[in-house]
């Protein structure tokens, strides 16, 4: 199992290519863990293998995934990048503004969508961020591996300053750091430490099974579907942590103590 602190998941990609410069642009800033969501595989073909050059050993560890919720499940952040939100209801943050919450230990999963048409609303609804980057023209987007490289390049050298602050100086100068040093970073203090996807996922499912047995959720299916839609961006938005989650289930708790009326 791959225990970097950062990975870089790629959906349903089409161009061989992109997905060897990819590989290519990750093994320059020292990471290895590439998620690939569909059935294609690029690991032996010839076109990736070539734009990849030096960093082939990513190209052919990368895992391969049938859903998104699969290559996500132990990230901590879930990053997607679109170039335009389909949902309007979604908030979306700039690059890197999203970097400032990210602290030591945390696991990040950065997401890119397809180069002909992106991400899906259900896609980005299962990040924490749904991030876009910002051009001085609109109308356009990078290209995959470009933009990978924007993104890496900007999260690495939020890792060093990360790195600076838990480091001393005097006992290990970042001079002297490897470059891939910069993602390595200590466990982050248990108390304030943020779920995986997975547990996300998990303690959502919780929140909508206790709403359904207080008769909260709606029975006609195109409202349920709706509803739970507008519930899954509000858990979205309150990013709750392992503090926060204790927090919620003592007032559930206490309030499945009492019959409703």
């Amino acid at each position: 199992m791959n225990n970097e602190p950062v990975s870089v998941v790629l959906v349903e990609p089409s161009i061989a290519e992109n997905v060897g410069f990819v590989a290519r642009t990750m093994a320059c800033f020292g990471l290895s863990r590439l998620d690939m969501v569909g059935e294609k595989r690029f690991d032996q073909n010839p076109a990736a293998l070539t734009t990849a050059t030096s960093a082939v050993s990513v190209l052919q560890s990368a895992k391969y995934h049938n859903t998104l919720t699969s290559a996500i499940h132990d990230a901590h952040w879930v990053l997607a990048f679109t170039r335009r939100p389909r949902d309007l209801a979604m908030r979306v943050w700039d690059w890197p503004q999203p970097l400032s919450l990210i602290q030591s230990g945390q696991k990040v999963a950065l997401v890119f969508g397809r180069e002909s048409q992106g991400l899906s609303t259900d896609e980005c609804q299962l990040a924490t961020h749904v991030i876009r980057l910002p051009l001085p023209h609109p109308s356009l987007s990078l290209n995959l591996s470009h933009a990978v490289s924007v993104v890496l390049s900007e999260l690495f050298f939020h890792y060093r300053n990360l790195l600076q602050k838990e480091v001393s100086e005097s006992q290990n100068s970042l001079n002297s750091c490897d470059l891939a040093d910069g993602f390595e970073l200590p466990n982050q203090n248990e108390k304030y430490q943020r779920f995986s996807m997975s547990q996300r996922e998990e303690q959502f499912l919780q929140l909508c099974e206790f709403l359904a047995e207080r008769g909260y959720l709606y029975t006609d299916k195109a409202k349920l579907k709706a509803q739970l839609e507008h519930l899954r961006l509000l858990w979205q938005r309150l990013d709750p942590d392992k503090m926060d989650r204790d927090f919620l289930l003592g007032i559930f708790a206490r309030a499945l103590q009492k019959k409703p009326n």
